[in-house]
């Protein structure tokens, strides 16, 4: 089987934060997306948050409902983080995205000059071992956060259903 090149960094500037995806992004990197976005959510809670998609050939539902389920506001609170942003080069991205409903929780952009930043310049999270329970529960929590953006899409509720059972 041919590995799929995929990575995840991120960088810190003065009032800003970048998280990088590269690359073709499934599933089995989702913990490492994780990872990346837990720490830029501690970090502070007045910088921008801008996800720099530019570099992204490819992005499964797990990568996206990774995305998601970080930023989602929880039942009943106000979310406390400006909306972050998205920076993208092709079309095909967005259409994604809106289709799942992110352009309520997310604010799409073609450019940002903060993302002109060097690549040595950013933090790279490596792709470590993990079980597959651990992994496992990383795809169904993803799911789940895409089912509350998406509750009527069928193919999203017979994922969760799947990994429920298992």
């Amino acid at each position: 089987m041919q590995q799929t090149y995929q990575q995840v960094m991120y960088f810190e500037g003065g009032d800003f934060l970048i998280l990088k995806l590269v690359g073709t992004l499934r599933f089995d990197c989702a913990f490492v997306l994780e990872q990346a976005l837990e720490h830029l959510k501690n970090t502070k809670e007045d910088h921008d948050i801008i996800i720099d998609m530019t570099d992204t050939k490819y992005i499964d539902s797990t990568i996206i409902g990774t995305i998601a389920k970080s930023f989602l506001p929880e039942q009943g609170k106000e979310n406390l983080w400006p909306l972050p942003k998205i920076v993208f080069e092709h079309d095909d991205v967005k259409k994604v995205f809106d289709k799942i409903g992110f352009d309520k929780f997310f604010n799409f952009q073609k450019s940002d000059a903060r993302i002109n930043i060097p690549l040595e310049s950013f933090t790279k999270i490596e792709n470590s071992a993990q079980d597959k329970e651990k992994l496992r529960s990383t795809v169904y929590s993803a799911h789940q956060a895409l089912n509350v953006l998406q509750p009527h899409d069928e193919d999203i509720k017979i994922v969760v259903q799947s990994l429920k059972d298992k």
